[in-house]
C-alpha cells in the first residue's frame, strides 16, 4: 500500500511538472510572438530614418501590443480612454503618423503637422510638441493657450499606457521623424508648463535664435536625477553684455522644456536613448548625461574651474539666465517682476523675462506656476 501511495505521489509531482514546464513554454511562445509583432509594427516604411525601438516592459503591455496589433481591444474595465474637451483633442496626432513618418506621396492636410504631410518648412516652420496620455487640466491649459496663439501644437502619445520618460524620447523623437530638418520644434512638459500671456511664436523663435546654437534647454537650480555629477556640468557662462550684473545659480539641465532645429534635436534624442534604450530610462538623466559627454569631449574631465565653454561647438546649451526658458524650482513669486498689463514675468536676480515657465520639482510644496496662473488670468476648462 505504502509503495502504491508514493508512486501515485510521484506520477502526480511528474504531471504538475509538465504542467508547469507547459505553461512556461506557452508564456516564453506569447511573449516572443508580441515582441515581433511589435517591433514589426514599429518599422518606419517611407522615412530615410528610422524610428527608436524599445521592448515594452512588463508582460501585461506585451499582451495588450500584441492584441492591439491582431485587432483586439483593451477589456473597457482597464480603463477607457478619457473624455476630454475639443480644445484638447483637436490637437491630438494620431499615432499612426509617427509609424508613417514624413511622406512625400500624400496631398498636405489643413493641419501638415498633424497628419505627416509636412513637405517642407514653410509648411511647419514652428511646432510646439506635447506628451499627454490624459488630458489634466494643466494640459488643456496649455494646449489651450497655444492655439489661442495660433501656433502649431501636436499632443503625442495620448492614451497610450505611460512607461516611463524613456517612452515620451522614443515618441518625440519619432514624431520629429515626420518634420522637417530645418523646422523649429519644441519638446514639452505637458502639465506643468505655460507660455506667457502676450509671448507668441515669433517672440520664441527670435528669442531662440539669439542663442546661436541649435539646441537650448531649460536649466534649474538643482542637478537631478544624479546630484554627483554637479561638478563635471560647464560653469554658468558670463552674463548678458546688456546685463552684466545679473547672475544666475541655474547651472543645471532641466529636460521639462527644450527647443531646437529638428534634424539637431532629433539627433540628441536619439543620442540620449541610445544611452540606455528604455522606456523606462529617465529622460532627464539621459540628455544631462549627454550634455555632460559633448562637454568633456571637448574641456576634459576635471574638477574646479573650468574654461569658458563652447556651446557652439557642443551644438546644444542652457539658457542659463532665463531669456526664454524658466525653471520654477525653488523659487517664489516675489522673486520675479511680474506685469500684468504687459503679460510678462521677468526674474529679478538675471533679469531675464522668460516666455516659458515651467513647474519642475515637488509641486506638493512648489505651486509657483498655479500661483501665476491665477494671476494673469489664466484658466482651464478641464476640472
Amino acid at each position: 500500500m505504502a509503495l502504491l501511495l508514493r508512486m501515485r505521489a510521484g506520477s502526480g509531482r511528474r504531471k504538475l511538472v509538465r504542467t508547469l514546464a507547459l505553461i512556461t513554454a506557452a508564456v516564453f511562445f506569447a511573449l516572443a510572438v508580441v515582441t515581433l509583432t511589435g517591433i514589426k509594427s514599429a518599422t518606419h516604411p517611407t522615412s530615410p530614418l528610422r524610428p527608436l525601438h524599445s521592448v515594452p516592459p512588463t508582460f501585461t503591455d506585451h499582451l495588450f501590443y500584441g492584441a492591439s496589433a491582431l485587432g483586439f481591444r483593451k477589456p473597457s474595465w482597464l480603463g477607457e480612454t478619457p473624455v476630454c474637451p475639443a480644445t484638447f483633442t483637436d490637437h491630438v496626432v494620431d499615432r499612426r503618423v509617427t509609424e508613417i513618418g514624413l511622406t512625400d506621396n500624400r496631398s498636405r492636410g489643413e493641419k501638415p503637422w498633424q497628419d505627416g504631410t509636412c513637405a517642407s518648412a514653410v509648411d511647419c516652420p514652428f511646432v510646439w510638441v506635447t506628451m499627454s496620455t490624459g488630458c489634466s487640466a494643466g494640459a488643456e491649459r496649455l494646449v489651450s493657450q497655444l492655439a489661442s496663439k495660433d501656433i502649431a501644437v501636436a499632443v503625442i502619445g495620448f492614451a497610450d499606457p505611460w512607461h516611463g520618460f524613456g517612452k515620451r524620447m522614443r515618441l518625440y523623437h519619432d514624431y520629429l521623424l515626420t518634420l522637417p530638418d530645418d523646422s523649429i520644434a519644441v519638446l514639452s512638459d505637458a502639465d506643468d508648463v505655460m507660455v506667457a500671456p502676450r509671448c507668441f511664436e515669433t517672440d520664441i523663435v527670435d528669442a531662440f535664435r539669439a542663442f546661436n546654437v541649435p539646441v537650448v534647454f531649460m536649466s534649474e537650480p538643482y542637478c537631478w536625477p544624479d546630484g554627483g555629477l554637479w561638478w563635471r556640468h560647464p560653469e554658468v557662462p558670463s552674463p548678458p553684455k546688456s546685463r552684466p550684473t545679473a547672475k544666475s545659480e541655474h547651472r543645471y539641465l532641466n529636460a521639462g522644456t527644450v527647443i531646437g532645429t529638428v534634424k539637431h534635436l532629433r539627433e540628441y534624442v536619439r543620442d540620449a536613448y541610445d544611452l540606455d534604450r528604455s522606456d523606462f530610462a529617465d529622460d532627464q538623466g539621459a540628455f544631462m548625461n549627454l550634455f555632460i559627454d559633448r562637454h568633456q569631449r571637448r574641456a576634459g574631465a576635471r574638477p574646479g574651474p573650468q574654461p569658458p565653454t563652447d556651446f557652439e561647438a557642443m551644438g546644444v546649451t542652457l539658457d542659463y539666465y532665463g531669456d526664454l526658458l524658466l525653471s520654477l524650482a525653488g523659487g517664489s513669486v516675489p522673486d520675479y517682476d511680474i506685469d500684468v498689463a504687459a503679460g510678462s514675468l521677468t526674474r529679478k536676480v538675471t533679469g531675464g523675462r522668460s516666455c516659458i515657465w515651467h513647474q519642475n520639482g515637488n509641486k506638493a510644496v512648489n505651486h509657483v506656476l498655479e500661483e501665476l496662473a491665477a494671476i494673469f488670468g489664466v484658466k482651464s476648462s478641464v476640472a
